[in-house]
């Protein structure tokens, strides 16, 4: 760095009384495990973006929130400090339990309205007490009019006004604790007539704005045991990522009553960190031709655990 720049750099922090400006330095971010690697691994970062906001997000009975307390789980064997803001008044600490979450030592808040949940959010924040905040959810953050307002008075554009000032506020907090602030979203019908996605999420449009990672789950089918149903398939897809891949996709395997499991693809993973080099339909490693078709390749690695284990230290796994 030239002289002029750093001159430039030491008058704006002493204007301010504290380090704003920087010049040089590269923000490296790091993640919040959430607890499946192969999600950490597509994720980018290695979990949900710590100083960032993540939106998770889907239909009914896609285990969202089953997916937030794992995370949660995780993180609390990190040593981290949780908060459950269960705006739905629906959380299940039985659940949680068994997700491996150690509900003793779980901050539970349940808000009477929308203000109130952002303005305890952001006192954690500015006290520096917790790590990973998780939102249950963004449609039950009802601002105070709605609620003080009769049942059939229209209330427009209320909620999206609330969210858009309260993540204003937030987003620097959360960036300046190095925390992690997961809002879980729903969907609704888009009453427009969307062709090309017949759903939309509430809350706005700034929450697509403000979140710098948003991951939608889709139930793909039943995991089932001889006749009986244990679990579900989860799609999910990075419908916005600022820290890896847009559009990038896995499925992950819900087991209930006990959590969630996706094998590490060692060939999708090499493939993806340029590890692995795909020719056609021919994938090798270096100048190991691995096989000729995706199952020939997955084979040969099954067959070859030490060459696996060499592409595994190179991908970092």
């Amino acid at each position: 760095m030239n002289k002029k720049i750093q001159d430039i750099v030491n008058k704006l922090n002493k204007i301010a009384n504290k380090d704003i400006a920087f010049a040089g330095q590269k923000k490296v971010v790091e993640g919040q495990s959430t607890g499946v690697e192969m999600l950490d691994f597509d994720i980018g970062c290695g979990g949900y973006p710590k100083g960032r906001i993540t939106e998770i997000y889907g239909i009914q009975s896609s285990a969202k929130t089953s997916l937030a307390l794992w995370g949660i789980a995780a993180a609390q064997r990190d040593g981290k400090t949780c908060v459950f803001v269960d705006a739905e008044y629906s959380l299940d600490l039985g659940l949680a339990d068994t997700l491996g979450v150690d509900v003793k030592n779980l901050i539970v808040l349940y808000p009477d309205n929308g203000e109130e949940a952002f303005s305890v959010i952001e006192t954690l924040l500015r006290d520096k007490t917790a790590d990973l905040i998780v939102v249950d959810s963004v449609p039950s953050l009802i601002p105070t009019p709605e609620l003080e307002a009769e049942v059939n008075k229209p209330t427009m554009g209320g909620q999206a006004k609330l969210i858009a000032s309260g993540l204003r506020r937030l987003v620097p907090l959360v960036s300046k604790q190095n925390a992690v602030l997961i809002l879980i979203n729903q969907v609704r019908a888009n009453i427009m007539g969307g062709i090309y996605d017949p759903y939309i999420t509430p809350g706005g449009h700034a929450l697509k704005f403000y979140t710098s990672l948003r991951i939608e789950l889709k139930n793909k089918g039943k995991l089932v045991k001889g006749e009986e149903t244990v679990g579900q398939q989860v799609v999910y897809r990075m419908k916005k990522n600022k820290v890896g891949m847009n559009n990038d996709r896995g499925l992950i395997n819900y087991v209930y009553n006990d959590g969630f499991y996706a094998e590490l693809n060692l060939l999708a993973m090499g493939v993806k960190k340029g590890v692995i080099t795909r020719s056609g339909n021919t994938y090798s490693w270096g100048e190991q031709k691995l096989g000729v078709s995706k199952a020939k390749a997955e084979e040969f690695l099954d067959e070859n655990p030490e060459i696996a284990e060499q592409i595994k230290k190179a991908i970092g796994v």
